[in-house]
């Protein structure tokens, strides 16, 4: 009986030995002992891709014992017990899980940080509203001042221009106006002074235009700018029945009159560039010999910068 039972041993483990060698490379492991008192173990484990094992043992002196584990799957082991496969069953069940709780422990992270992320910008949007409406009241705040610095300037060279036309009045009245020469005397310091009154003005305004955006009441500013220039030429009317009588005075008056015509004209131009609607308000405000004098004086690109 026992050498039936080895000769079934060394046949079954010949059988093994078989199969390893052609499943070359994909032997893991191929063992034979021989032990001598006690019996013959012979086993053979094939490993075939990722996961499949086979294996058989035999012991000799209690009975024959065959078994066998195949294990499918990316982490699947072999072993000679029916009882490690149960294990490896088990082991698979613990790590779906525990990546599945992984995952949803993971997405209701993410979740909170997009619910975070997504609370973030209303609150960006309601802060940028309080930024808007206070940089709106600044902004209204910084033209008002301008408008009135702008305002006040203009008032104040009107009444200087005022002061100085009846000035010029008074001396034109005790000159001879055939003495050309004469005319120009008595006018020319009068005519100097009213150029810098009209330089202050002019350097305030070109300061507003040049500084932040600023947005005038075209009312106001127009009737500021047209009473200075119906002031200035109240002031040169009187001049006007002078070089009607002599043509060429126009010429030894133009050393005074031109610098005075360009810093009006600056001006101008400085509050236009503040405001496109001051040009027509102003000329409809203005008297209506205003572009006749100063042509005849000389001073057409002021009626140019006016569009009269």
């Amino acid at each position: 009986m026992i050498f039936s039972r080895l000769s079934l041993v060394t046949f079954l483990g010949l059988a093994a030995a078989s199969l390893a060698s052609d499943v070359e490379p994909a032997l893991e492991s191929r063992t034979l002992h021989l032990g001598l008192g006690g019996g013959l173990d012979i086993g053979a484990g094939v490993g075939i891709g990722a996961g499949v094992g086979v294996g058989a043992g035999v012991g000799i002196g209690g009975g024959v014992g065959l078994g066998g584990g195949v294990g499918v799957g990316r982490g699947a082991g072999a072993h000679g017990s029916s009882s490690s496969k149960g294990k490896g069953g088990k082991d698979c069940g613990c790590d779906s899980k525990s990546r599945s709780k992984k995952s949803k422990g993971h997405k209701s992270t993410s979740t909170k940080k997009k619910a975070h992320h997504s609370s973030t910008p209303a609150k960006k949007g309601h802060s940028s509203g309080h930024k808007s409406s206070g940089s709106k009241k600044g902004h209204s705040a910084a033209s008002a001042k301008a408008q009135a610095h702008v305002v006040t300037t203009l008032k104040t060279c009107h009444k200087d221009i005022v002061r100085l036309g009846g000035e010029l009045k008074g001396s034109l009245a005790g000159c001879d106006h055939k003495q050309a020469h004469l005319v120009v005397k008595a006018v020319a310091g009068i005519i100097g002074e009213m150029h810098a009154s009209l330089k202050v003005a002019a350097s305030a305004c070109v300061k507003v235009a040049a500084g932040a955006t600023v947005d005038f009441e075209v009312k106001v500013v127009a009737r500021a700018v047209a009473d200075l220039l119906n002031a200035l030429y109240v002031a040169l009317s009187p001049l006007e029945a002078i070089v009607k009588v002599s043509p060429g005075l126009v010429l030894l008056l133009s050393v005074h009159l031109l610098p005075l015509c360009f810093t009006v004209v600056g001006l101008l131009h400085a509050l236009f560039a503040i405001s496109g609607g001051l040009v027509a308000a102003v000329a409809g405000l203005l008297h209506v010999q205003f572009a006749h004098l100063f042509k005849l004086l000389g001073c057409g690109s002021l009626v140019v910068a006016l569009e009269l």
